[in-house]
């Protein structure tokens, strides 16, 4: 049996590795980007906003390219009983990736929910001060006199 790996699954296991690494970056985004809402810091919040927008887009192209690996890697696999140790080795390689990629990605879900919250609570007062700003602007404008119309005309509709 030949125990070294083949061109299709070095490819599949750096393309993994690869899409780990960019789901740390977006772990590391997501993080910066509760850092900034509990600052109330909105320009470093957006700036984090289109850094994670690219990650996002580099895993979805990582992961197309991965399907094409696994997609030239299927026939190649031997059936288990025929397979050697190495073969073993890349799949439980493939597998401790995934399962790596799965908890990182897990993690950014729940910063995720998290900061949904955070952003809604914040809104939230931004809403209330901004109703707070309106009812000012209404009451102060409540006691100002009329406007005074200088040389008006009346006429008598009755006549």
């Amino acid at each position: 049996m030949n125990k070294t790996i083949t061109q299709p699954q070095q490819t599949l296991i750096e393309i993994l590795e690869e899409k780990l690494d960019w789901a740390k970056t977006i772990l590391a985004i997501t993080q910066k980007q509760e850092e900034a809402l509990k600052k109330d810091e909105i320009e470093p919040f957006e700036r984090s906003v289109g850094e994670r927008a690219e990650a996002i887009n580099h895993i979805e192209k990582l992961d197309a390219l991965a399907a094409e690996a696994a997609a030239t890697l299927k026939p190649e696999l031997p059936k288990p009983e025929q397979a050697d140790k190495g073969t073993f080795e890349n799949v439980e390689r493939v597998g401790r990736v995934n399962g790596e990629i799965q908890r990182v990605i897990g993690e950014v879900i729940e910063l995720d929910k998290k900061n949904a919250g955070l952003a809604e609570e914040k809104l939230g007062a931004i809403r209330n001060d901004l109703r707070a700003v309106r009812q000012g602007i209404r009451n102060e404008n409540a006691y100002r006199p009329a406007p005074v119309i200088g040389d008006g005309i009346y006429f008598d509709k009755k006549k």
